[in-house]
């Protein structure tokens, strides 16, 4: 409800209880010097109207001879002009007490950046990548320890191969995949969050095929969720609307049938970010790139914005500053600012090197941007990394933004900052966590973690959860000691998960294996497989993506598990 109307209902309710207070005051001073006669007697107790000159029973509210003087019968007295200035009196003095208790425009000196929150959004809801730039969360009980043996809650196969993250609402998750050789047909699957059943499972021709490859994007975009349904992005440059039934609301081509001039190394994979009327897709290459904003309702584009030639493949976030939706990019060279009603460039941080993979970190008007130098250790153009920064975003300064502190020696390889309880946690591309101060920048501890990761890591509460790539998840002590509380696995060692046997990717040709040989596994025998892409919590639960399988752990009961639900891919899609 907005201040004018509880404003207009203090005032009402407070005059109400004015009016009624001087109606009954005046109605026992008066009926104690009121000696009415039989007749007068006879006349209101049939609830007749009194004679002319006796017009009113109550004087402020039942008059009907306007202009007239105001009696009570016989012996009634005047309402005096004192009375009437003592009841504006009151009525000015609730309507003051009104104003100043419900404000038009309230200051919440508490919170100085209230109105730097995003779009709020149901809790327990991960709609989108990153959760939105931020992947420090409120849920509580989520597990601590888990093993294979003991808190698998379930597991299934999934069709295809993907490297998207799932996006959860309500009582189910969305995520994406790709399937056959190149990448001929785009996969859109709701997965039941309670046991990992499938609700439905929806398949597209590619507008481009595209060889698939473990070393190019394989549908690594995250989708979006809302009440509406789930939007997906895929490679191809194909998004597709879809309801919350699976039925297909609109589908939009962004490349127009020219994929194949989409010119990165790896492929693509930005994720969109998201406003409640706006999908932002950001595509950054070698080739003309843009930035553009599809109207949710129909797929139209509502705007689009040129930002030059540069490869890429970070993702954007949106976040709310004085009541304004900015959509924030950093990516190759600089950390940007766009209105997101309009596309309009706000302002720009330049010559930022180092910041290709890993996406900003947005927290209301904070902006924590990750960057590392290459494998041996140069940056393109001979750049230093500036590692982490921290961006206070100001509106109507005139540069926009103040870089508030630099951490050149924490480095963010594939991940973004996690930012919680008042430090930045940033992981290398060995896993060694930086804690910095979220105020200064000061570097308080270094600490390891166990093998790279590509999954976003988790804080909730006094906890940190690092899942790397090889089904490791470690969890630390929030704080700047990092103190190890837990090492838990999806699967065991000796026993990686199995690929479907429909798995039609081939294995890439230029890349060889990791040590210790090819395993075969996920994926069809790709040296790489298995691997932990995502890690998202759901009600209690964190649910891990792999290419082709999901898990959803919950706290170990420390008692031999039933065998937990296991979902075979090729009879569960098997849908109406």
């Amino acid at each position: 409800m907005s201040n004018f109307w509880i404003l207009s209902l203090h005032v009402l309710v407070i005059s109400a209880a004015v009016l009624a207070v001087l109606l009954v005051d005046l109605f026992l001073r008066q009926l104690s010097r009121l000696r009415l006669s039989a007749a007068d007697r006879i006349l209101f107790s049939r609830g007749n109207q009194p004679a002319r000159g006796r017009q009113c029973i109550a004087a402020n509210s039942l008059c009907d001879m306007p202009g007239r003087t105001v009696r009570w019968p016989r012996a009634g007295k005047v309402l005096a002009g004192q009375e009437l200035r003592w009841m504006a009196s009151l009525l000015a003095v609730a309507t003051l007490s009104a104003a100043v208790a419900f404000p038009e425009n309230p200051a919440v000196a508490a919170e100085p950046t209230e109105s730097a929150k995003p779009a709020a959004k149901p809790a327990g809801d991960w709609v989108s990548f990153h959760n939105g730039g931020n992947t420090s969360v409120t849920e509580e009980n989520l597990p601590v320890r888990w093993s294979p043996e003991d808190g698998i809650a379930w597991q299934r196969e999934l069709a295809g191969y993907g490297q998207s993250a799932p996006v959860v609402t309500g009582d189910r998750l969305y995520l994406t995949a790709v399937e056959g050789k190149d990448k001929s047909h785009c996969l859109v699957t709701a997965v039941g969050l309670a046991d990992g059943s499938t609700m439905w499972e929806q398949k597209y021709e590619a507008t481009v095929k595209i060889p698939a490859s473990e070393m190019v994007s394989r549908a690594a975009p995250t989708p979006l969720a809302d009440a509406q349904g789930v939007y997906a992005l895929f490679e191809s440059g194909d998004l597709f609307a879809l309801a919350t039934d699976g039925k297909l609301r609109w589908r939009k081509t962004l490349f127009d049938g020219r994929a194949e001039k989409f010119q990165n190394q790896h492929g693509f994979g930005s994720s969109p970010a998201q406003t409640d009327d706006l999908i932002i897709v950001l595509v950054d290459h070698a080739g003309p790139s843009f930035l553009t904003g599809i109207r949710k309702s129909d797929g139209s584009a509502a705007w689009q914005t040129s930002r030059g030639s540069r490869g890429s493949w970070t993702s954007p976030h949106v976040t709310r500053v004085d009541g304004q939706d900015l959509v924030i990019v950093s990516s190759n060279g600089s950390v940007d600012a766009y209105a997101a009603a309009t596309g309009k460039q706000l302002w720009s941080l330049k010559d930022i090197s180092g910041n290709t993979v890993c996406s900003a970190t947005v927290q209301g008007d904070r902006v924590y941007v990750g960057t590392a130098p290459g494998r041996r250790g140069a940056t393109a153009g001979g750049t230093p990394s500036p590692g982490c920064l921290c961006l206070q975003i100001e509106p109507g300064s005139e540069q926009g933004y103040r870089v508030l502190w630099k951490a050149q020696k924490a480095s963010c390889s594939f991940i973004s900052p996690l930012v919680h309880q008042g430090r930045v946690y940033c992981v290398n591309r060995t896993g060694a966590v930086t804690c910095v101060d979220a105020e200064t920048g000061e570097i308080q501890s270094v600490q390891r973690v166990g093998s790279s990761s590509w999954a976003q890591p988790i804080a909730a509460g006094d906890h940190l959860w690092y899942f790397a790539r090889d089904g490791v998840t470690t969890v630390l002590q929030a704080g700047s000691e990092l103190e190890q509380i837990a090492v838990n696995r999806f699967w065991a060692e000796d026993n990686p998960p199995k690929a479907p046997p429909a798995a039609e990717e081939k294995p890439s040709e230029t890349r060889p294996a990791e040590e210790g040989g090819s395993r075969s596994g996920e994926g069809g025998g790709y040296g790489m497989d298995p691997v932990v892409y995502a890690a998202v919590p759901a009600s209690g639960r964190f649910i891990a993506r792999l290419g082709q399988r999901l898990y959803a752990v919950e706290e170990a009961s420390g008692k031999p598990a039933a065998a937990a639900p296991s979902w075979n891919s090729a009879a569960d899609r098997a849908v109406e």
